[in-house]
C-alpha cells in the first residue's frame, strides 16, 4: 500500500469520508443498543466491523484495535490518543446519564440513539478521522515538522505564561491557534465534520456548487476557512467539488 506524505492528504477520497461516517453511525447505533440493554453507558467499546466494508485499506485500519473509551467528564474535549494506545476517547456530562434514564423509564427507546448522536457524532468523526489519517500514514502524520513545531511553540508559550501580558499571550496563543487549523490532520478531520453537517439538499435538488462553496468559505464554524494558508486553498476547494460531484442523498 502506498504511504501517503502527510500533505496529500487533501485528496483523500470521497469514498474513505463516506467510511468514516458510515463506521461513526455503526458505533452510536450499536452503542445505543448496549445501553438499552444494559442500562449503562459502556467504558469501553469495541467491535469488528470489518465485513460491512469493501475498500481494502479501510478494512485495514479497522484490523487494528482502536478502542471507544467513553468516560463521564463534566468539561472535555473528544480526543484521539496519538502517541499511545491510539484509542478515541468521548466525554460525557452527568446529564446525559440522567436523560437516558428518562427515556428507558418512560420507554421512550427511539430517542436513546438521538442521545448519543447529539453529544458524540460530530467530534466521533473528528477523532475516527484523525485514526484513519495516522494509520494512512503508518503513523507519522502527527510525527512530521508542522505538527512537532506547533506542539513546542504550545509549550513555550505555557511556560513563558507569566511573563507575558494579557494582550501578549492572546496575541501569541491566536498565531499558535492558526498555526494549529492549518494542520493536515485537522483540516481533513474537519472537512469531515463539514460534509457531515453540511446539508448538500435544498428543495429536494443538489445544490448548486458555487452555493456549496460560498457556504463552506463564509457559513461555517468548523474549517476556520479564514484562517487557512492560501496555498491550502485550491486542493481543500476541489476536495469539496469532488465530494459534491458524487454525493447522494444517501451517501452520509
Amino acid at each position: 500500500m502506498r504511504v501517503l506524505k502527510y500533505y496529500e492528504y487533501i485528496s483523500e477520497s470521497t469514498k474513505s469520508v463516506s467510511n468514516i461516517l458510515k463506521l461513526r453511525d455503526m458505533i452510536i447505533s450499536d452503542i445505543s443498543e448496549e445501553f438499552i440493554e444494559s442500562k449503562k453507558i459502556p467504558h469501553i467499546f469495541l467491535k469488528d466491523y470489518k465485513n460491512y466494508f469493501d475498500d481494502s485499506s479501510f478494512i485495514d485500519f479497522l484490523s487494528k484495535e482502536h478502542k471507544i473509551i467513553l468516560e463521564e467528564k463534566e468539561s472535555g474535549l473528544a480526543s484521539y490518543d496519538t502517541y499511545n494506545t491510539k484509542n478515541v476517547f468521548l466525554y460525557y456530562p452527568k446529564k446525559l446519564m440522567n436523560q437516558l434514564l428518562d427515556c428507558v423509564n418512560y420507554k421512550i427507546f427511539d430517542e436513546i440513539p438521538n442521545l448519543f448522536k447529539n453529544y458524540f457524532a460530530s467530534d466521533l468523526a473528528h477523532e475516527l478521522q484523525h485514526a484513519y489519517d495516522d494509520y494512512l500514514s503508518k503513523y507519522k502524520i502527527f510525527n512530521n515538522k508542522k505538527n512537532i513545531n506547533y506542539i513546542n511553540n504550545q509549550k513555550r508559550l505555557n511556560d513563558i505564561s507569566n511573563t507575558l501580558t494579557d494582550y501578549g499571550y492572546d496575541l501569541e496563543q491566536h498565531k499558535i491557534r492558526n498555526q494549529y487549523f492549518n494542520l493536515q490532520q485537522e483540516i481533513d478531520a474537519r472537512f469531515t465534520q463539514f460534509v457531515d453537517e453540511y446539508d448538500f439538499m435544498e428543495n429536494g435538488k443538489k445544490k448548486p456548487f458555487e452555493k456549496v462553496l460560498n457556504d463552506f468559505k463564509y457559513n461555517n464554524d468548523v474549517i476556520k476557512h479564514n484562517k487557512l494558508l492560501k496555498t491550502r486553498l485550491p486542493k481543500l476547494y476541489k476536495k469539496l467539488y469532488d465530494f459534491w460531484q458524487n454525493f447522494k442523498k444517501e451517501t452520509i
